[in-house]
Order: C-alpha cells, then structure tokens, then sequence
C-alpha cells in the first residue's frame, strides 16, 4: 500500500467516525483507489526489499566476526531476538497497511533464520547432510510465506528450494524427486495468492530441476532431449 492509500484510509476511519463518509461511500473511494492505483513495484519497495537482503548478510557478518568473543547465550539471544524483532516489526507495519515495508522485514526475518540455522549448527558442532539445513530454510520461508501471504517470502522459497536440489545433486548424483514435493507446496501457495510472478518462478525453478533431469536417467546423447523439453517448458 503505497503512502498516499495508508494516509487516506486513517482519513477515511476519521471521516466515519465524524459522521462525514458513510460505510457504503468509505467503501466506494477505496474501491476506486485501488482500481485506479499504479501497478507495479516502486522504488521505495525495491530499496526495501534490497535492504532486508542486506540486512540478512549484515546479521551474519557480524556474528560471525565476533563469534569467539560472545558466549553461548549471548549467541542465541541475538539470533532469536533478532528475527522475532524482524517479525513484531512486520506485524506492526502491516497493522499500519505499509506492504511494501512489512514484506521487507517479512525477508529480514527468513535471511536471518537461514542465519540462525547455520550459525547454530556451527556453535553446537552438528553433524549430518548439510543440504538438510537449506531445506530447513525453505520450509521456514514457505511456513512464513503461508502465515503472511508475502510474495517476497514465496519468492525466496522457490529461491530456496532451488539451490537444495543442485546442492543434493552435487553430493549425491541422483534424480532428486523429493524436490516435487517442495516445488508442488510453493506452486500451490501462488496460486492461493494469485501472484502471477509466482507462476514464472514455479515455472523456472521446475525447469531448473528438469534440465539436469537427463544427466541422471538418459544417455549422454539423450541428455539434450531433457533440456530442449525443459527450456520448452
């Protein structure tokens, strides 16, 4: 909701309170707002977005650089309070019908989740297969992007679950079906939001898993079928 629509709706709130606007009329300006509002994203989201991008990196960066001279406590209370901070932040700016902002610190919030699973693990020394914690991370993001319906939260899951399957792939030179799953629960959520970027990313995130498919279940002649259907897609 851009600046001019938040204003104008605590304008409309005060206008019924007085008597001035009735119900159905309050109803009628924001129906003609919304229909007659510009498209798009504009730069004020964009510089959000991009800083809750970096705001992640800065939360790793700064742990990591003062990793050895912080205690136990002290690690988790920050990892926790900064991304329940991330969130009451988003809760208070989507009360405030700032979308743009609130999905930015919805972003904030799964970067320094991913974070928290990676620092964590370090802290604590485990041990296992490590593209298990970049699912860990998409799950967190389609769980975030389920609660808030934020296209930037659907967005990083497709984002995520990309780089889980290549990252599997790479270590254990299989087909990686279990991506399917992943690819079907974020796809679904698109079209529950009805977010039409979020059908093109389905759509190359399942073209990404294809490609490689004939590596894995065709000949090396054969491999080119595969990524000739995958671009086709």
């Amino acid at each position: 909701m851009s600046f001019y629509q938040s204003r104008l709706e605590r304008d409309l709130q005060r206008w019924q309170s007085l008597g001035f606007v009735t119900e159905a009329g309050a109803t009628s300006i924001r129906a003609d707002v919304a229909a007659n509002s510009r498209k798009g994203i504009g730069a004020a989201q964009v510089f959000a977005i991009l800083g809750a991008v970096l705001f992640g990196f800065a939360v790793m960066s700064f742990v990591a650089a003062n990793w050895s001279g912080m205690s136990k406590l002290s690690r988790l209370a920050l990892l926790l309070g900064t991304l329940w901070a991330c969130y009451a932040g988003a809760a208070v700016l989507l009360a405030r019908h700032m979308q743009a902002f609130a999905h930015a610190a919805i972003l904030g919030g799964i970067a320094v989740y991913g974070a928290s699973i990676m620092l964590i693990a370090q802290m604590y020394h485990m041990e296992g297969n490590p593209p298990d914690a970049v699912l860990l991370w998409a799950l967190g993001a389609l769980v975030a992007t389920l609660l808030t319906r934020s296209p930037p939260a659907l967005a990083a899951t497709f984002v995520l679950a990309v780089v889980w399957t290549h990252y599997e792939r790479m270590r254990s030179d299989d087909v990686h079906l279990a991506f399917l799953a992943l690819w079907a629960a974020a796809a679904a959520l698109a079209y529950l939001l009805r977010w039409r970027p979020g059908f093109h990313l389905a759509a190359l995130s399942l073209v990404s898993w294809l490609v490689p498919l004939g590596h894995f279940v065709l000949d090396e002649h054969a491999h080119w079928i595969v990524v000739l259907l995958g671009l086709g897609a």
